[in-house]
């Protein structure tokens, strides 16, 4: 089975050079971020600065110029992409206004839920990195292990304990989930969640646990669920998800029982569905597929046109 590629969505990083051979060059790092040709995106409030052109939304970015009027938090090297290299930073401290002011004519704030299925793959990629490694910061300000506060190191890809005593390094935390579409072949198993308001029926998923395969937790997921047993599961995709940070990992599953035993604290309803019912579903009726940026549209988009 030939291998299949990421995610149009979130998951196109191939052409970004992310430069991690020349993180922990400090002096480098900071004559990028006074070099004219370095771009930044600004977030505030974790909304991101796109235009709007014809084409579709675009990431705008700025020169060290127009931030250097902001209050912001550490800058995170993204890496190189078009020839230049960005880099992220929070401007969540200043004024609204002022971050506008400081953005190109035509630019404005957006949530990333709204644009990201929108930007061409790269630039989404890069906001998937601007969010997730921002969002980390905010949460680790201290060291896990011994409750020091932390510095950032390596371009913000690290952050270092304060205490030498400890001197612990903290990566990024990603957490991985496995995503799991259920069929029979002719049939697929689909489940609307009771935490997600709507009327959107989608792939079973979870996270993974300790000392548990990607597959144990697929195959877990689906039973704890729906009660329904699965014989196969294989690999299909996978996909950075920065909501905040997962890493969705999509299988397919084929059912070994059909009887459903829903998970009631989780599931409000599953239903089976042919194709030809998925087909059929139109804009604003009682079963919606889930947003077409996410792994689990591409994994149903794929078994209703008999590509898997």
């Amino acid at each position: 089975m030939p291998a299949v590629p990421p995610v149009n969505v979130y998951g196109e990083g191939r052409d970004i050079d992310r430069l991690v051979e020349r993180r922990r060059d400090a002096e480098w790092f900071a004559r990028v971020l006074v070099h004219d040709a370095t771009r930044y995106i600004v977030g505030w409030n974790e909304r991101l600065p796109v235009i709007y052109t014809p084409e579709g939304p675009r990431l705008a970015g700025v020169t060290h110029r127009e931030v250097a009027g902001l209050v912001t938090g550490e800058p995170v090297l993204l890496g190189t992409l078009n020839e230049a290299i960005h880099v992220a930073i929070d401007a969540t401290d200043s004024d609204e206004a002022a971050v506008l002011a400081a953005l190109p004519d035509g630019a404005r704030l957006s949530e990333l839920r709204e644009i990201g299925s929108l930007l061409p793959g790269a630039e989404a990629a890069l906001t998937a990195a601007h969010r997730g490694v921002l969002l980390w910061h905010s949460a680790q300000r201290h060291c896990g292990r011994c409750g020091a506060p932390t510095l950032l190191a390596e371009a913000g890809h690290t952050l270092a304990c304060t205490n030498k005593e400890c001197g612990a390094t903290h990566h990024p935390r990603i957490d991985p989930c496995a995503i799991t579409l259920v069929t029979d072949g002719d049939r697929t198993l689909l489940g609307r969640n009771k935490r997600r308001p709507g009327s959107i029926f989608t792939c079973f998923a979870g996270f993974v646990e300790a000392g548990e395969s990607l597959e144990g937790a697929a195959e877990r997921e689906v039973f704890e669920e729906v009660g329904v047993r699965l014989s196969e599961v294989r690999y299909h995709s996978s996909q950075p998800w920065p909501f905040p940070g997962q890493m969705m990992v999509g299988f397919i599953g084929v059912a070994e029982t059909f009887d459903i035993r829903l998970d009631e604290d989780e599931i409000a309803e599953a239903r089976w569905f042919t194709r030809e019912e998925l087909r059929a579903i139109v804009p604003g009726g009682p079963v919606q597929l889930p947003r077409v940026d996410s792994v689990a549209r591409r994994m149903l988009d794929g078994w209703i046109n008999g590509e898997i």
